[in-house]
């Protein structure tokens, strides 16, 4: 009776520890999948906004291209150097401008002043370095902001026309909507139900 008794109390510790085991291994098992699938969700996670964020970026600086391409060959249907009649001249840009979709056209004298043979007037939210770079022969773009509060895309091309005030510009400017580019830059048909946004910001850390 006795052996019986010890068998049985054996037996209960052996599967009591038995059953403490098998916890212990199942919690340790449970932790550390849920760590692992943390961190694949993670990696994944990172590896889709990289190639989310190289395809935006690729698609911004091929849109950003295109659209410089159409400012100069407005400048190169019109070239400075042919602009005899201003007023030919001036027609002429701003039929062109027209049928590229720019919202504006303008001459950027050196001292940073506008002359539009098209569309409405518009502000340039940092001139100085726009300035800079037209004054040095190369093509820039900067934001901007028209007379009712619209953000803008500003394309400069280097170019020398003749401005009304007698004086020759240092670039030609088109201004394009900022809206009209979001457009063109969204990855999805539906963004309002969308969790991820993209945003231009500039050097000084302010969004376009």
């Amino acid at each position: 009776m006795k052996l019986k008794n010890r068998t049985t109390q054996y037996l209960t510790i052996s599967l009591g520890v038995l059953c403490i085991v098998c916890v212990c291994i199942f919690s340790f098992m449970a932790v550390f999948l849920r760590r692992s699938n943390q961190e694949t969700i993670s990696e994944v996670g990172t590896l889709y906004m990289a190639g989310l964020n190289e395809r935006i970026s690729l698609h911004f600086s091929t849109t950003i291209d295109y659209r410089i391409s159409h400012v100069k060959n407005i400048v190169s249907a019109m070239p400075p150097e042919e602009a005899e009649d201003s007023k030919v001249m001036r027609e002429r840009l701003k039929y062109d401008a027209e049928s590229r979709d720019f919202n504006s056209l303008a001459f950027l004298a050196e001292d940073g002043r506008l002359d539009f043979p098209r569309g409405e007037l518009f502000t340039i939210s940092d001139p100085q370095p726009f300035l800079d770079s037209l004054r040095q022969e190369q093509v820039k773009v900067a934001a901007g902001e028209g007379e009712r509060g619209e953000r803008l895309l500003l394309l400069g091309v280097p170019a020398s026309y003749p401005m009304q005030d007698g004086r020759e510009s240092a670039a030609l400017v088109a201004a394009v909507s900022v809206d009209m580019l979001e457009s063109i830059l969204s990855l999805d048909f539906d963004q309002t139900d969308s969790l991820v946004y993209s945003h231009i910001i500039r050097r000084d850390g302010a969004f376009v």
